[in-house]
Parts: C-alpha cells; sequence; structure tokens
C-alpha cells in the first residue's frame, strides 16, 4: 500500500514538474518573440505544442 501511494505521488510530482516546464518555456518564447528570431520561437512552441508531448498530462 506504501508502494502504492509513493508511485502516485511521484506519478504527479512528474505531471506538475512537466505542466510546470511547458508553461514557464511557452512564457518565456512568447516573452522573448521579439528578442529571439521568429524560427526559435516557432520551433519551441511546435515542440511543446506536439500532441504526443500533452499525451504526457
Amino acid at each position: 500500500l506504501i508502494i502504492f501511494f509513493m508511485s502516485v505521488i511521484s506519478l504527479f510530482a512528474s505531471i506538475f514538474v512537466i505542466f510546470i516546464i511547458d508553461t514557464v518555456a511557452i512564457i518565456a518564447t512568447h516573452a522573448y518573440q521579439g528578442r529571439l528570431g521568429s524560427d526559435t520561437t516557432a520551433y519551441i512552441l511546435s515542440f511543446f505544442d506536439n500532441p504526443t508531448f500533452l499525451n504526457i498530462y
């Protein structure tokens, strides 16, 4: 039972970390869109908008 709870907690922690990284990266790319090249922003956003990446949630 303890192992089950530990696995559930670790699963939620990993999902939370991935969500935070995803949100921060999208906000950062939007914030620096004017400074960075549009190609870099489009590449990063296409990576984070990837359906296979979103399936992790």
